[in-house]
């Protein structure tokens, strides 16, 4: 009874915050939970941007900016990013990249908008039976679109959208829209674990190319993000990745159909089960719940519930979900809070341009897919 009625006075607290933004002109943007200046902002079209996430696409940009990031594999060990934004509008945005099947199911539940670079012909094929889809990629209008040169960084990772051309871009198809968000249920106050308490922190380890981890900087209120063992920065701003939640979302995954290159060689792209329910670690103020996750059909945003069925309590904020295997071997630890570099960037040595990692070697003699 107790807990009911914790939960019952937070979502109180939670609409009369709406109420008081509201009043002033302004609404709660239903994936931060924070509130906005112009309730426009919040009820029109999420963009969902493929942004790659192999050591040549790193430092990325815009990702800080984006209200929910989505991390999922792709072939070969790598990861991408599927960036949701709705009240923001960065102007450079990227390394910019192909679809994959997982955002057929990531992109339908935020009713969005896909930005992407192209896709193989199975992966085509699934965005053309997707008619609740809107598509605005480099292949359908290149406007939003520009090169940025790296160093001596491959041609195919340099390339750049931008979100206010992307929405001139969906205004022009005829797909944009106001959308009504279910959201999530954000705390009011913040979680934060007890001073003196251990803190939550995860590592998440898609893959020895691609092994993230999050730390939890009580000064921020947020977890840092660390990519192979260092800070993950954003090349616009030279400042490290952070997110007030980190969700851990366990699937299914399967083998899909074949994608065949040039040279003969070829590989079969990963398929991820979004729709249903499975196990979940949400962390957040240095709390962790574990949990489960209930998608009940396409258009149904994922709910993240506790063991007794209720909502799991967000933190206002930026969210990042890591979509892993069901037997992935994901390591939460409990100890003190980051102590780093008290900047955003981490530590002030480490530039944007520095921040990469060497490429990893072709995987049975096969380059990564486009």
């Amino acid at each position: 009874m107790r807990k009911l009625w914790i939960i019952v006075l937070t979502l109180a607290l939670l609409t009369t915050t709406a109420l008081a933004a509201q009043a002033q002109g302004g609404a709660i943007n239903p994936l931060t939970g924070l509130p906005v200046s112009d309730a426009r902002l919040v009820q029109r079209r999420p963009i969902a941007i493929k942004v790659e996430n192999s050591p040549s696409a790193r430092p990325q940009s815009g990702l800080d900016q984006a209200e929910v990031v989505y991390e999922s594999l792709a072939e070969f060990g790598v990861t991408r990013f599927c960036a949701i934004f709705l009240s923001q509008e960065p102007t450079t945005v990227g390394p910019v990249r192909s679809a994959r099947p997982s955002d057929i199911e990531i992109v339908p539940q935020y009713q969005a908008a896909l930005a992407y670079s192209g896709a193989s012909i199975p992966v085509t094929r699934m965005l053309r039976d997707s008619p609740d889809i809107p598509l605005i990629g480099q292949m359908e209008d290149y406007y939003a679109y520009r090169r940025i040169p790296r160093g001596n960084v491959a041609y195919e990772h340099t390339l750049y959208t931008n979100v206010a051309r992307l929405r001139e871009t969906l205004a022009r198809h005829g797909h944009e829209a106001p959308v009504s968000l279910s959201g999530w249920h954000f705390a009011s106050p913040a979680i934060t674990a007890p001073a003196g308490a251990s803190v939550a922190h995860v590592e998440v380890p898609f893959s020895k190319w691609a092994t993230c981890s999050y730390r939890y900087d009580a000064r921020l209120g947020a977890y840092r993000r660390f990519q192979q063992g260092e800070p993950h920065l954003d090349r616009e701003t030279g400042r490290q990745y952070t997110a007030e939640n980190v969700i851990i979302q366990f699937v299914e995954m399967w083998e899909g159909p074949y994608v065949g290159y040039k040279d003969g060689s070829g590989t079969n792209l990963l398929v991820q089960k979004l729709t249903g329910e499975g196990r979940c670690i949400v962390l957040r103020g240095g709390v962790v719940t574990n949990g489960r996750w209930v998608r009940g059909e396409r258009h149904a945003l994922t709910q993240w519930l506790d063991d007794s069925g209720q909502p799991i309590l967000l933190n206002p904020g930026r969210t990042w979900i890591a979509v892993v295997p069901v037997d992935l071997a994901v390591k939460v630890t409990l100890g003190s809070p980051y102590a780093g570099a008290t900047s955003p960037a981490g530590s002030g040595s480490v530039s944007p341009a520095s921040a990469a990692p060497s490429a990893p070697a072709r995987a049975n003699g096969r380059g990564l897919m486009p």
